[in-house]
């Protein structure tokens, strides 16, 4: 009999043991460019009936996001942190907190923010339909993360029909317009995941050749180029050859980059991170036949500009910034610190110097009365002789 008690009661004595507060983690953004920050915000809610203590939230990203004492039953708690992504930031969040004088740890679901790679790429082309020929753009999502806002304008044409939502990565929109005469080359714009401007140009097409503009011997090409605190990085294909499985490569860092395919009479953008001033960057760019092709070397003439101001204002909660030089802040503060001195020690000097003057001021008129005084009892005492005397 007992053992049946027990046996019925074991379903809610497990469910009670096992139950744990909530715990979950949210980024601001699923991708990144490299530089930019992303927001991370935890949130505790202590769904048990008891109260429990000394709340600690960690992440390998940041170490310590937030930690409260206590939490009531019902209580929420939300914590924040920042995180400079210069890498695919994947981890697992914990949270720790203490009932009944044990310690217990909570995982949340590990999710991460991943270092978008924005790169488009646009091939014009002729085709005969029965409708005519037709001017057709096909534009390509060569990157890992989802393209937004996909716009496309032929210089002739104008433009070629309603933007495209969103593009993920590996896929391909398409433009028509009713092929006219006059030289057709189309410009495409669109937004990264990140938020960043992206904007490309097709290849060159002729309407009155019927065709696309003749093959060069040695038709692909590198060039790099500063585009503000990033380098865009070019790869045109001016040949009718569909080149797969490319391999990207910055010689000075040793950072590579792998390329599904390089379409025909097309053009691909890579951006880039910029390093220091003074750096060179050597880009390589590595065909399935064997071939290589070179850039010119780039050398850069300025510090890069991140999208956000590492020393903008710091969000409630938690602050961590990564990849941060600390010598920078030390030397920015050592040197606020000595103007703040000079700053002190002059306005001391001023004031001792203001004290100083009104001091001797005040002794003259303390002297000046004196004399006064004295010149006065001197009158005094002579006409009193002088009246002693009559």
């Amino acid at each position: 009999m007992l053992a049946l008690v027990l046996l019925l009661l074991c379903p809610a004595v497990c469910a009670a043991e096992t139950e744990e507060p909530a715990f979950g983690r949210e980024f601001s953004g699923e991708y990144a460019a490299y530089g930019d920050y992303v927001t991370l915000r935890y949130t505790v809610l202590n769904t048990l009936d008891e109260r429990i203590t000394a709340v600690t939230v960690s992440d390998p990203l940041v170490g310590v996001a937030g930690y409260a004492e206590t939490l009531a039953p019902g209580e929420k708690r939300v914590f924040t942190a920042r995180v400079r992504v210069i890498a695919d930031c994947l981890s697992t969040p914990a949270l720790s907190y203490t009932l009944g004088g044990e310690t217990r740890t909570v995982a949340a679901p590990q999710r991460g923010v991943t270092l978008e790679n924005a790169a488009l790429s646009a091939v014009l082309a002729e085709e005969t339909t029965e409708s005519g020929r037709m001017l057709v753009l096909t534009v390509t999502n060569q990157g890992n993360a989802p393209i937004y806002g996909v716009k496309a304008v032929d210089r002739a044409l104008g433009d070629m029909g309603a933007a495209v939502s969103v593009l993920n990565a590996g896929e391909s929109a398409r433009f028509e317009r009713a092929m006219q005469g006059g030289d057709h080359l189309c410009r495409v714009t669109a937004r990264s995941a990140g938020g960043r401007a992206l904007e490309i140009d097709s290849n060159a097409l002729d309407a009155q050749n019927d065709a696309p503009e003749p093959d060069e011997e040695g038709g692909v090409t590198l060039s790099a180029a500063l585009d503000g605190g990033r380098v865009l990085v070019s790869i045109d294909n001016d040949t009718n050859t569909l080149y797969e499985r490319l391999t990207l490569t910055e010689r000075t860092g040793g950072e590579t980059r792998a390329l599904r395919f390089l379409p025909a009479r097309g053009r691909t953008q890579l951006v880039w991170a910029a390093g220091e001033a003074g750096e060179t960057l050597v880009f390589e760019l590595a065909l399935p036949d064997g071939q290589t092709v070179s850039a010119e070397p780039l050398m850069l003439e300025a510090a890069p500009e991140t999208q956000d101001d590492p020393l903008d204002a710091i969000p409630d909660g938690v602050s961590f910034r990564m990849a941060d030089d600390p010598q920078t802040y030390r030397d920015m503060m050592l040197g606020a610190g000595l103007m703040l001195l000079a700053l002190g020690a002059g306005a001391w000097l001023a004031a001792a110097i203001r004290r100083r003057r009104e001091r001797r001021r005040r002794l003259k008129k303390r002297q000046e009365r004196k004399r006064q005084r004295q010149s006065a009892l001197k009158k005094t005492d002579a006409r009193m002789n002088e009246e002693k005397r009559a």
